[in-house]
């Protein structure tokens, strides 16, 4: 599964593709024939994997409502990693939270506005999901800006934490 945008393309990571990422890193590059990135996965994407994997495994219709790489178009680099935290819900509509990784040797560059816009338009085309919801830092005051950008309105601010989300329509 693949979205491509004007300077990125979005792959969902496949069970399979994970299984490999997993285990063996290099090997997942060599897989997907994109250079090596020494800085990539990150801790929290590595904690994240195992739980998607896990909830693919059990229902293949997960696909898309997990992890996804970023590749940038014009070098085929691996930049990031985006995508969901599951589905939310037991039964439709789903709200769908998600989160995104830019790797600091590509960021303002506008890639993490341009994968979120993409990303959640995706989301919101399907028929299960109601809408899209992220949470940040209250100081990371970058990420807020990629989700005001791309028309997420805040809805709730906790402690640290501020929420946003964007709704079907």
């Amino acid at each position: 599964m693949k979205i491509v945008s004007p300077r990125l393309t979005l792959e969902a990571i496949t069970l399979e593709s994970g299984k490999i990422l997993m285990t063996n890193r290099i090997a997942y590059f060599l897989k997907h024939q994109i250079p090596f990135e020494m800085e990539w996965p990150s801790n929290g994407f590595k904690a994240l994997l195992p739980y998607y994997l896990e909830k693919l495994e059990e229902d293949p219709t997960e696909l898309g409502f997990g992890s996804w790489i970023i590749l940038e178009n014009a070098s085929e680099n691996l930049i990031g990693n985006i995508g969901f935290k599951g589905r939310s819900d037991e039964q439709p509509p789903y709200t769908l939270d998600i989160g995104y990784e830019i790797l600091p040797k590509y960021r303002n560059q506008g890639y993490a506005t341009e994968a979120v816009k993409y990303l959640t338009e995706w989301a919101l085309e399907q028929s299960t999901v109601e809408k899209v919801t992220a949470s940040c830092d209250i100081s990371n005051t970058i990420s807020q800006r990629v989700l005001i950008n791309n028309s997420y309105e805040k809805y709730k601010h906790e402690r640290s934490f501020v929420s946003y989300q964007k709704t079907k329509g």
